[in-house]
This record gives structure tokens, C-alpha cells and sequence, in this order.
């Protein structure tokens, strides 16, 4: 018998409280996780920060 697994998508939030670029992903990551997200990473061409979180 096999079982299927559902993956759980992670859905992105800016965060619009940080300032400048984000260079690092676990700098970001770790404000994130302050504010509740899971995690955060540096995305697009102007490095903004955005957050992690479960769909």
C-alpha cells in the first residue's frame, strides 16, 4: 500500500520593516522567525526580504 503526501507550499510575504537590502537569507530568516514566520530569504533584483510561512 502506498500513501500519497500532500507537500505543503510555503507562501512569501514582504517584510516592509526591513530596511535596505537584504544581503544575507539567514539575517532575513531570523527576523522572520521574530515576527512568527518560519523563515525568510532575500528574493528579486532589489534584495527585499520576504517571509515564510505554510499556505
Amino acid at each position: 500500500v502506498t500513501v500519497k503526501r500532500a507537500e505543503a507550499k510555503d507562501c512569501l510575504t514582504r517584510r516592509h520593516g526591513f530596511q535596505g537590502r537584504c544581503l544575507f537569507d539567514r539575517q532575513c530568516a531570523h527576523v522572520c522567525r521574530s515576527d512568527g514566520f518560519i523563515g525568510g530569504q532575500c528574493r528579486g533584483p532589489l534584495r527585499k526580504c520576504f517571509c515564510s510561512r505554510p499556505c
